[in-house]
Protein backbone atom coordinates (compact mmCIF):
# COMPACT_ATOMS: atom_id res chain seq x y z
CA UNK A 1 0.00 0.00 0.00
CA UNK A 2 1.02 3.55 -0.73
CA UNK A 3 1.84 6.00 1.99
CA UNK A 4 -1.20 8.32 2.65
CA UNK A 5 -0.85 12.06 2.35
CA UNK A 6 -2.87 14.56 4.33
CA UNK A 7 -3.21 17.42 1.82
CA UNK A 8 -5.56 19.32 4.63
CA UNK A 9 -3.54 18.78 7.77
CA UNK A 10 -5.61 21.82 9.63
CA UNK A 11 -8.97 20.18 9.10
CA UNK A 12 -12.14 22.00 7.00
CA UNK A 13 -11.00 25.25 7.04
CA UNK A 14 -7.59 24.06 5.51
CA UNK A 15 -9.35 22.36 2.75
CA UNK A 16 -11.57 24.99 1.74
CA UNK A 17 -8.51 27.57 1.68
CA UNK A 18 -6.87 25.60 -0.17
CA UNK A 19 -9.54 24.99 -3.07
CA UNK A 20 -10.17 28.69 -3.06
CA UNK A 21 -6.66 28.79 -3.71
CA UNK A 22 -6.63 26.02 -6.48
CA UNK A 23 -9.20 27.82 -8.47
CA UNK A 24 -7.51 31.21 -8.57
CA UNK A 25 -4.53 29.25 -9.52
CA UNK A 26 -6.94 27.77 -12.86
CA UNK A 27 -7.58 31.74 -12.72
CA UNK A 28 -4.38 32.65 -13.39
CA UNK A 29 -3.23 30.18 -15.43
CA UNK A 30 -6.46 30.23 -18.20
CA UNK A 31 -5.79 34.67 -17.81
CA UNK A 32 -2.25 33.41 -19.24
CA UNK A 33 -2.79 31.62 -21.30
CA UNK A 34 -5.39 33.42 -23.08
CA UNK A 35 -3.17 36.59 -23.25
CA UNK A 36 -0.36 34.50 -24.41
CA UNK A 37 -2.55 33.39 -27.20
CA UNK A 38 -4.56 36.83 -28.28
CA UNK A 39 -0.63 38.24 -28.72
CA UNK A 40 0.57 35.68 -30.57
CA UNK A 41 -2.78 36.24 -33.12
CA UNK A 42 -2.87 39.76 -33.18
CA UNK A 43 1.08 39.77 -34.20
CA UNK A 44 -0.08 36.60 -36.77
CA UNK A 45 -2.79 39.17 -38.16
CA UNK A 46 -0.91 41.98 -38.21
CA UNK A 47 2.05 40.40 -40.26
CA UNK A 48 -0.66 38.96 -42.65
CA UNK A 49 -2.43 42.54 -43.15
CA UNK A 50 0.88 44.13 -43.65
CA UNK A 51 1.64 41.28 -46.52
CA UNK A 52 -1.21 42.09 -48.16
CA UNK A 53 -1.13 46.23 -48.05
CA UNK A 54 2.33 45.90 -49.12
CA UNK A 55 1.29 43.57 -52.30
CA UNK A 56 -1.20 45.81 -52.92
CA UNK A 57 -0.04 49.05 -53.38
CA UNK A 58 0.56 49.45 -57.23
CA UNK A 59 3.12 52.08 -58.22
CA UNK A 60 1.29 54.83 -60.08
CA UNK A 61 2.45 55.81 -63.95
CA UNK A 62 4.00 59.05 -63.98
CA UNK A 63 1.42 60.98 -65.72
CA UNK A 64 -1.28 59.68 -62.57
CA UNK A 65 1.31 61.51 -60.26
CA UNK A 66 -0.47 64.70 -58.20
CA UNK A 67 1.41 68.02 -58.53
CA UNK A 68 2.05 70.39 -55.42
CA UNK A 69 3.76 73.56 -55.87
CA UNK A 70 4.32 76.87 -53.44
CA UNK A 71 7.31 78.34 -51.93
CA UNK A 72 8.99 76.75 -49.21
CA UNK A 73 8.39 78.31 -45.19
CA UNK A 74 10.91 74.93 -44.38
CA UNK A 75 12.50 72.01 -44.53
CA UNK A 76 14.83 69.69 -42.94
CA UNK A 77 15.99 66.01 -42.57
CA UNK A 78 15.03 64.13 -39.62
CA UNK A 79 16.63 61.13 -37.89
CA UNK A 80 14.87 59.41 -34.62
CA UNK A 81 15.80 56.53 -33.44
CA UNK A 82 12.70 54.25 -31.71
CA UNK A 83 14.64 51.47 -30.42
CA UNK A 84 15.60 48.76 -33.10
CA UNK A 85 14.33 51.29 -36.04
CA UNK A 86 15.64 54.67 -37.20
CA UNK A 87 13.01 56.74 -38.75
CA UNK A 88 14.58 58.78 -41.60
CA UNK A 89 12.58 61.15 -43.53
CA UNK A 90 13.17 65.00 -45.56
CA UNK A 91 10.14 67.43 -44.67
CA UNK A 92 8.88 69.83 -46.93
CA UNK A 93 6.44 72.54 -45.40
CA UNK A 94 4.80 74.58 -47.99
CA UNK A 95 3.15 77.99 -47.67
CA UNK A 96 -0.41 76.72 -47.48
CA UNK A 97 1.06 75.23 -44.21
CA UNK A 98 0.99 71.79 -45.55
CA UNK A 99 4.02 69.15 -44.96
CA UNK A 100 4.99 66.71 -46.89
CA UNK A 101 7.86 63.96 -45.97
CA UNK A 102 10.28 62.53 -48.59
CA UNK A 103 10.75 59.02 -46.77
CA UNK A 104 12.51 56.07 -47.13
CA UNK A 105 13.05 53.97 -50.25
CA UNK A 106 13.11 57.17 -52.52
CA UNK A 107 14.82 59.40 -49.88
CA UNK A 108 18.28 57.45 -50.98
CA UNK A 109 17.63 58.86 -54.10
CA UNK A 110 17.34 62.35 -53.51
CA UNK A 111 19.73 64.49 -53.60
CA UNK A 112 19.84 65.98 -49.96
CA UNK A 113 23.09 67.92 -50.14
CA UNK A 114 22.45 69.67 -53.42
CA UNK A 115 19.09 70.76 -52.37
CA UNK A 116 20.07 72.42 -49.18
CA UNK A 117 22.81 74.30 -51.09
CA UNK A 118 20.39 75.82 -53.32
CA UNK A 119 16.89 75.99 -52.08
CA UNK A 120 16.37 78.52 -49.62
CA UNK A 121 13.22 80.02 -47.63
CA UNK A 122 10.90 81.23 -49.59
CA UNK A 123 11.82 80.27 -53.63
CA UNK A 124 9.46 78.37 -55.16
CA UNK A 125 9.82 74.11 -55.69
CA UNK A 126 6.98 71.84 -57.01
CA UNK A 127 6.63 68.09 -55.87
CA UNK A 128 4.99 65.55 -57.51
CA UNK A 129 3.31 62.23 -55.43
CA UNK A 130 0.99 59.69 -55.07
CA UNK A 131 -1.94 60.71 -52.55
CA UNK A 132 -3.11 56.70 -52.55
CA UNK A 133 -3.68 55.86 -48.86
CA UNK A 134 -3.58 52.29 -47.55
CA UNK A 135 -4.07 50.82 -43.75
CA UNK A 136 -0.13 51.18 -42.63
CA UNK A 137 0.86 54.29 -45.44
CA UNK A 138 -1.48 57.30 -44.53
CA UNK A 139 1.17 60.00 -46.20
CA UNK A 140 1.62 60.50 -49.98
CA UNK A 141 4.55 59.25 -51.77
CA UNK A 142 7.21 61.47 -53.15
CA UNK A 143 8.07 60.87 -56.55
CA UNK A 144 9.57 64.10 -58.07
CA UNK A 145 11.21 67.00 -56.49
CA UNK A 146 11.83 69.93 -58.62
CA UNK A 147 12.71 74.18 -58.01
CA UNK A 148 12.42 75.43 -61.50
CA UNK A 149 14.12 73.40 -64.29
CA UNK A 150 16.61 71.44 -61.58
CA UNK A 151 15.38 68.00 -60.18
CA UNK A 152 16.57 66.58 -57.42
CA UNK A 153 14.55 63.84 -57.13
CA UNK A 154 13.58 62.03 -60.52
CA UNK A 155 10.70 59.93 -61.36
CA UNK A 156 12.75 57.02 -62.40
CA UNK A 157 14.77 56.72 -59.44
CA UNK A 158 11.54 56.58 -56.94
CA UNK A 159 10.07 53.96 -59.35
CA UNK A 160 12.63 51.57 -58.98
CA UNK A 161 12.82 52.30 -55.30
CA UNK A 162 9.25 51.51 -54.08
CA UNK A 163 9.13 48.86 -56.44
CA UNK A 164 12.01 47.08 -55.05
CA UNK A 165 10.59 48.24 -51.29
CA UNK A 166 7.65 46.82 -52.22
CA UNK A 167 8.80 43.46 -53.19
CA UNK A 168 11.20 43.23 -50.42
CA UNK A 169 8.11 44.14 -47.79
CA UNK A 170 6.13 41.92 -49.39
CA UNK A 171 8.61 39.34 -48.60
CA UNK A 172 9.30 39.85 -45.59
CA UNK A 173 5.90 39.78 -44.18
CA UNK A 174 5.06 36.71 -46.20
CA UNK A 175 8.13 34.61 -44.55
CA UNK A 176 7.34 35.95 -41.11
CA UNK A 177 3.40 35.22 -41.14
CA UNK A 178 4.77 31.67 -42.42
CA UNK A 179 7.49 31.20 -39.98
CA UNK A 180 5.30 32.47 -37.02
CA UNK A 181 2.90 29.93 -36.27
CA UNK A 182 5.45 27.54 -37.48
CA UNK A 183 7.72 28.40 -34.41
CA UNK A 184 5.28 29.44 -32.19
CA UNK A 185 2.64 26.08 -32.07
CA UNK A 186 5.23 24.09 -31.11
CA UNK A 187 6.74 26.39 -28.58
CA UNK A 188 3.26 26.89 -27.25
CA UNK A 189 2.63 23.07 -27.13
CA UNK A 190 6.25 22.70 -25.24
CA UNK A 191 4.76 25.19 -22.72
CA UNK A 192 2.11 23.79 -21.84
CA UNK A 193 3.37 20.26 -22.00
CA UNK A 194 5.83 21.58 -19.22
CA UNK A 195 2.74 23.54 -17.22
CA UNK A 196 0.63 20.74 -17.09
CA UNK A 197 3.72 18.04 -15.75
CA UNK A 198 4.49 20.63 -12.81
CA UNK A 199 1.08 20.38 -12.19
CA UNK A 200 0.65 17.14 -11.63
CA UNK A 201 3.58 17.44 -9.72
CA UNK A 202 2.01 19.41 -7.21
CA UNK A 203 -1.13 17.06 -7.32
Amino acid sequence: MGRYVNRYPYGAYSSRFYEKKERRRKIWRFIGWALLFSAQAAALVFMILTTLDSARYRVPAEEELSVVSGKVEDYGYVERRWGLPTIRYFYFVLENGEEYRLREPALDCFSRGLFEGQVQRGDEIFLRMDKTKSLFHKEARVYEVWKGPICYLGYGESQRGYEWSKESEKQVSTVLAVLWPAVMIPLDILLWKKEKTEREKRK
